[in-house]
């Protein structure tokens, strides 16, 4: 009897061990989506900068 109770309380943590260590693998997928998300919107803010930059130039040059 005792050592059923053991295997079933070594079971209990190991599954809550598992559900744990899901949620925070989730949580880094879920974080490094958006990491690449904003480095994508950096990017293309970058980009518009530097087109409107040109654009004013060339207007600035006429």
């Amino acid at each position: 009897m005792e050592l059923e109770v053991l295997f079933e309380q070594a079971i209990r943590i190991e599954y809550t061990y598992y559900i744990q260590r899901e949620k925070e693998k989730e949580e880094q997928r879920r974080i490094r989506e958006q990491m690449k998300q904003e480095a994508e919107e950096k990017r293309m803010l970058e980009e518009e900068r530097k087109r409107l930059k040109k654009k004013r130039r060339s207007i600035l040059l006429r």
